[in-house]
């Protein structure tokens, strides 16, 4: 996906409670899946993500975004099926939050859309990527969500097709076309 490769926000304003040190690691690991090390990201951010509390740090904001991490790689590398559960686990944990991980919410929403999508579920990928676009339209003037609106819409593009509505694709595929510019 496209917004893994660059800097989507997460490091910025809304990283509540990332420290500096972690907002390193985090790059680090945004930069192994932007070379395709999708392995050894989801290896690294599972081992993350496991550390206990009080080593890793006190809030359970870097632990969301390790286990954000370690999902993101296993859909970018095509383990799919087995993840839609901690997926929806994770979700369910960021939406109990508010403010800092709304981000990180939305990341994990659009990995969510990618394996319906693989899944053939096609309805409840359009309606994944709308509910994003939705929550993109909230927070753009509190943080950059441009390269996550632009992952839903081709999420939403993808379900239309698959759906057999393709005039609707065609429109979201030259809105995206549009952002892009």
């Amino acid at each position: 996906m496209e917004f893994i490769q660059r800097n989507i926000g997460l490091f910025g304003r809304t990283a509540g409670g990332i420290s500096r040190a972690q907002a390193t690691v985090f790059r680090g690991l945004l930069d192994q899946l932007a070379t395709g090390e999708y392995e050894e990201v989801e290896a690294r951010a599972q081992a993350l993500a496991a550390r206990p509390r009080r080593v890793w740090d006190r809030s359970p904001e870097p632990v969301w975004m390790a286990r954000t991490f370690a999902l993101t790689a296993a859909v970018l590398y095509g383990r799919r099926e087995h993840v839609l559960p901690e997926l929806e686990a994770l979700t369910a944990a960021l939406r109990q939050t508010s403010g800092s991980v709304r981000t990180l919410l939305l990341v994990v929403r659009v990995n969510r859309a990618v394996v319906l999508l693989g899944q053939e579920r096609y309805a409840n990928a359009e309606s994944e990527a709308a509910g994003v676009l939705r929550e993109v339209t909230r927070l753009a003037h509190l943080t950059r969500v441009a390269d996550i609106e632009l992952s839903a819409l081709a999420c939403l593009a993808e379900a239309l097709c698959g759906q057999g509505r393709f005039e609707e694709a065609e429109a979201v595929a030259r809105g995206i076309s549009a952002r892009r510019r």
